[in-house]
């Protein structure tokens, strides 16, 4: 820029070099704006897999094996039993409702002071206490890997939406810095009149900031985040058998809900997601591709898809955590029976 304010007297001399400067003035402002820090990205490839299973047998059968129980069976056995129809579905999901039906007659037997009666409906209560038992610890293990991958969806929002803010900055800048140069350049022209470098100037000078200016408005940079053990994609499916969910979890999941027994939780969930916004509006473009995006192995994703991620794992979790309160309802009524 400093040759133009250094030929006033040779107008077609300054002309010619009007462009040139300009451009490499144009290469030094983008190559300021492209820079990021690169070598400080981070690594968002761990994967919240849970401890391996240890070689052997399941307490409880699969899903496909398990006879559906409807509501009007889970009233018949609660006024059998003295459970409540909760518990009585809790007993179902795990496979315990053979022992449920048992406890009445040994309290009874029980109460009649019966040989051995006090010690078989302990060792049948004991028996269902650790089914809970470990039913409680499956729901955990599974809401601790949704937290997993949700905070894994955060952080690379977060780490995104900083380089998006840091990028715009660095644009911003250099729009200013461009509309100010051009302004210099073009007052030097005008003192020395010379209208036509004058025009060229101001032209390339609006141009660069607007440029700038519009870049710094539209930061949408996308980063690979790949999920093959991807829990959304097995709500989104519905097989008759999960492979990453616990059995349990997974009945509690597929149940009709007590208001509307067309549906299931897992429909209501998906439901939920659609009315939300998460994937997009129904039929769009963008719709499609966040199908294919967060329901398949992975891809690139920007903000906007990671923060819609984390919402419908957050969702996911709020809605499998209240298998605890079918599980604490159950064991309260039980330890509530006499023993004795």
């Amino acid at each position: 820029m400093i040759a133009f304010l250094a030929c006033p007297t040779h107008p077609f001399l300054c002309s010619n070099h009007l462009a040139p400067v300009l451009l490499i003035g144009i290469s030094v402002l983008f190559g300021c704006a492209g820079l990021e820090t690169t070598s400080q990205e981070f690594e968002f490839e761990r994967r919240c897999r849970p401890v391996e299973h240890v070689p052997g047998g399941t307490f409880f059968p699969s899903l496909s094996k398990v006879p559906p129980l409807s509501t009007q069976e889970a009233a018949a056995l609660a006024n059998a039993t003295g459970f409540s129809a909760l518990s009585v579905e809790a007993a179902h999901a795990f496979e315990t409702l053979d022992l449920l039906k048992q406890i009445p007659a040994l309290e009874k037997a029980l109460a009649e002071h019966e040989p051995g009666a006090k010690e078989t409906l302990q060792e049948v209560q004991t028996t269902i206490i650790r089914r809970i038992l470990l039913v409680s610890f499956q729901n955990n293990s599974v809401n601790a890997e949704i937290t997993c991958e949700a905070a894994r969806a955060v952080q690379l929002a977060d780490y995104l939406q900083e380089q998006n803010e840091s990028r715009a900055r660095v644009l911003t800048i250099m729009a200013i810095v461009a509309g100010g140069i051009a302004g210099i350049v073009v007052g030097s022209f005008a003192i020395a009149e010379h209208a036509v470098a004058e025009g060229i100037a101001g032209i390339v000078g609006g141009t660069l900031s607007i440029a700038f200016g519009t870049v710094a408005l539209f930061q949408d940079r996308e980063y690979p985040f790949r999920h093959p053990r991807n829990l959304l994609r097995e709500v989104w499916d519905g097989p008759p058998t999960p492979v990453l969910f616990p059995d349990v979890t997974w009945r509690f999941l597929n149940r009709p809900l007590e208001e509307d027994p067309n549906t299931t939780l897992r429909t209501a969930i998906i439901a939920r997601w659609r009315k939300d916004g998460r994937l997009g509006k129904p039929g769009s473009d963008l719709e499609k591709r966040r199908i294919g995006l967060f329901f398949g192995e992975g891809g690139n994703y920007n903000v906007d898809d990671l923060r819609a991620r984390t919402q419908m794992f957050n969702l996911l979790q709020s809605q499998v955590a209240l298998t605890s309160e079918y599980l604490e309802q159950f064991l309260r009524e039980l330890l509530s029976r006499p023993t004795k």
